[in-house]
């Protein structure tokens, strides 16, 4: 991912929010003496590259040279009632030739607090960020920390989420939560927006009984400062029943609906029963295998997952179909079927601003010995926009091997492969990237990393067709 930026238009703005949510966060922690830990590290770097503009042809390429100084701070704070976290990232890059821009500094953050305002029963949770997202996926896309695009844009986040949960009875508990973001974005391209979602769940505790059951009501909506809103609300009863103490029976149902109005182009609403059934099997704590079908208001649907832990390896094979909205992705929420979305190949940006209908299968294979590991994974992602009717489809994976050197280095070795499918714009993109690094550490507060990566981009109608090679050295320091 590119370095996140807040230099810009709005930046002050952003930057004094993000400051008094971080300041709250810290106040509150030191009320109730927490109990920190620190982490900082200082990276100091000299990055070489042969293609700095991405030009197609190698007699067109032009060569550049960056230093890059990059401080980290990470806070983790625990008290009696509340529990901050807070990353810190500065990232400064100066180039010998200027050649795709000027000098620059770019800032990352991440915050988030979770807080008990009283006890057992009202609840807090907060954070704010300031990251970058690609305006388009279709869009000319970057692969190094150095290089400008057209088609990124700053983007603030700030978050909070109060919530009441009370226990009924020994086994039965209920919650009532709020959810509400504001994101703002540095660019004339898209609209500010905020998200809000209230659900309230009563149901057993898990675990707590042979049947597990949970009615819940949500409703989420997704408001643009432009024209365009979008909401949904469900009603709907979940169960697992233990046949066996290894074997669950699952079913829900309920009742949804999705409306999406878009100014001059009317309101489209569909609202429909849905239901999905099911069986769990788990004859032992490293083994789970389990599907669902049923209907949901685009048709049949249905998932499978299984996960299986071995001594030395763990495989990972899932498959489903769901539809989330924006202010889902906004919120990070988990799904209907309590599992938080799996992020690879499943890149939101900030044109995503409707009901996605999302198919996605994906395979991680994990093989460790010691301190050498090998890692696989591969994923398949077909995304249709219920309401424009376009469909994106991406392919890919990552394999990376791990390699220790001695008892103070490791070698390792990461080959990925991207594509992507644009069917309404007729569009496909093909990205293969190479990384090789070494890293040694010399004591405890000193390591040092060597890198090399081959970029190959085959995408003649968003990115062009180019090669480029990245050579780093980089040097870490570690404090606090």
């Amino acid at each position: 991912m590119p370095p996140l930026c807040v230099r810009s238009r709005g930046g002050m703005l952003q930057t004094i929010k993000i400051l008094l949510l971080t300041g709250f966060c810290i106040l509150s922690t030191s009320v109730y003496s927490a109990v920190w830990t620190k982490t900082g590290i200082l990276n100091v770097s000299e990055l070489y590259t042969d293609n700095a503009t991405s030009a197609p042809s190698s007699s067109d390429a032009q060569e550049e040279l960056v230093t890059q100084i990059a401080p980290e701070l990470y806070f983790h704070g625990v008290g009696r009632k509340v529990v901050l976290d807070l990353n810190y990232r500065l990232e400064a890059n100066y180039y010998d030739r200027n050649i795709v821009q000027d000098d620059d500094v770019f800032h990352e953050l991440n915050s988030s607090m979770a807080a008990e305002l009283k006890k057992g029963v009202l609840f807090l949770d907060a954070g704010a960020s300031l990251s970058q997202e690609y305006i388009d996926r279709a869009g000319p896309q970057t692969f190094n920390s150095f290089a400008t695009s057209r088609n990124r844009t700053d983007v603030t986040t700030v978050r909070l989420s109060p919530y009441l949960r009370s226990s009924l009875s020994r086994s039965v508990v209920a919650e009532a939560r709020y959810f509400h973001n504001r994101i703002e974005f540095d660019s004339d391209q898209v609209s500010d927006r905020s998200a809000e979602i209230v659900s309230m769940f009563v149901g057993s505790r898990p675990g707590f009984d042979l049947f597990e059951w949970r009615g819940e009501f949500v409703n989420e909506k997704d408001n643009l400062d432009s024209s365009f809103d979008s909401e949904s609300r469900r009603v709907g009863l979940y169960t697992k029943y233990s046949i066996r103490p290894w074997l669950k029976l699952l079913a829900d149902g309920g009742r949804e609906v999705w409306i999406s109005d878009l100014e001059g182009g009317g309101e489209q609403k569909d609202e429909v029963d849905f239901w999905l059934a099911g069986l769990a099997l788990s004859p032992n704590k490293n083994l789970l295998i389990e599907g669902r079908y049923g209907e949901r208001f685009f048709g049949s649907t249905y998932s499978f997952e299984l996960r299986a832990n071995l001594s030395k390896a763990s495989l990972w094979i899932v498959h489903d179909e769901v539809a989330i909205s924006a202010a889902q992705f906004r919120a990070g929420v988990v799904d209907q079927q309590n599992r938080k979305f799996d992020t690879l190949g499943d890149e939101v940006t900030v044109q995503d601003s409707e009901l996605i209908v999302r198919e996605k299968t994906r395979i991680n294979l994990d093989v460790s010995q010691g301190r050498n590991s090998l890692k696989l994974g591969l994923y398949r992602t077909s995304r249709t926009f219920y309401l424009i009717l376009s469909e994106e489809r991406s392919y890919g994976g990552e394999l990376s091997f791990i390699r220790a050197l001695g008892s103070n280095g490791e070698a390792t070795l990461k080959l990925e492969n991207k594509r992507q499918q644009f069917f309404q714009r007729n569009l496909e993109s093909d990205f293969s990237i190479v990384t090789l690094q070494l890293e040694n550490k010399w004591g405890a507060r000193l390591s040092s990393v060597v890198s090399y990566k081959y970029i190959k981009s085959d995408s003649p109608d968003i990115d062009g067709m180019y090669d480029e090679n990245e050579l780093g050295v980089r040097f870490k320091f570690f404090f606090l």
